[in-house]
């Protein structure tokens, strides 16, 4: 039986792990990370850290058929991802050459395995790139990222950026993709709860 695996993607301060925590709440749906996985894998496989990132592209796949397992094993009919669209190439965790000052982090090739057996849709929570870094400087672990409001405005526009171009490479239709604007939670959650359960 196909199931839904959706990606829930948006700028840091966003609401992605948010919404998604409230949806799994309310449904009892799992929510996973893509770099926590691929971490996870290269764990299992004796990968140290500072490795991890070189053998990105021989990882994923076996990230890819962990979501599908976990999707077997599973009685709910969802999986949400969330996860990034875009990230800055000097912070991407696979290495390899790339000219733009960002590039893809949601894997396509994790997208193309998982599509081939379950249903993929596809979200973009939008976010006013001032509220997005108050969010973010509110936040204990605030250190750690990139506090300026240009960082944030460069970081929304590459989002929506590789957010479109993979719904081009994909074909996605457009009942399987939206974009909201997550200004409120509880509204964000309710219009997430709709997209999803429209099957």
């Amino acid at each position: 039986m196909k199931k839904q695996i959706v990606f829930v993607g948006g700028i840091h301060g966003a609401g992605k792990s948010t919404n998604c925590h409230a949806l799994s709440v309310q449904h009892g749906w799992r929510v996973v990370k893509q770099r926590r996985q691929l971490i996870s894998v290269g764990a299992e496989h004796g990968i140290l850290w500072p490795e991890v990132a070189s053998r990105h592209d021989e990882l994923i796949p076996h990230v890819a058929d962990r979501l599908l397992d976990m999707l077997r094993q599973s009685a709910e009919a969802v999986l949400l991802v969330d996860c990034h669209y875009a990230i800055p190439t000097s912070a991407a965790l696979r290495t390899r050459h790339c000219t733009g000052c960002y590039m893809p982090n949601l894997d396509w090739n994790l997208v193309e395995r998982v599509k081939q057996e379950h249903w993929c849709r596809f979200v973009l929570l939008k976010v006013d790139p001032a509220i997005a870094l108050a969010r973010i400087m509110a936040r204990p672990e605030a250190t750690h990222y990139v506090n300026t409001l240009r960082h944030f405005v460069e970081e929304a526009v590459a989002e929506n950026e590789v957010f479109q171009r993979l719904l081009a490479h994909f074909s996605v239709q457009f009942s399987d993709c939206i974009i909201l604007e997550a200004i409120n939670s509880r509204q964000t959650v309710s219009m997430l709860d709709r997209f999803i359960c429209s099957t």
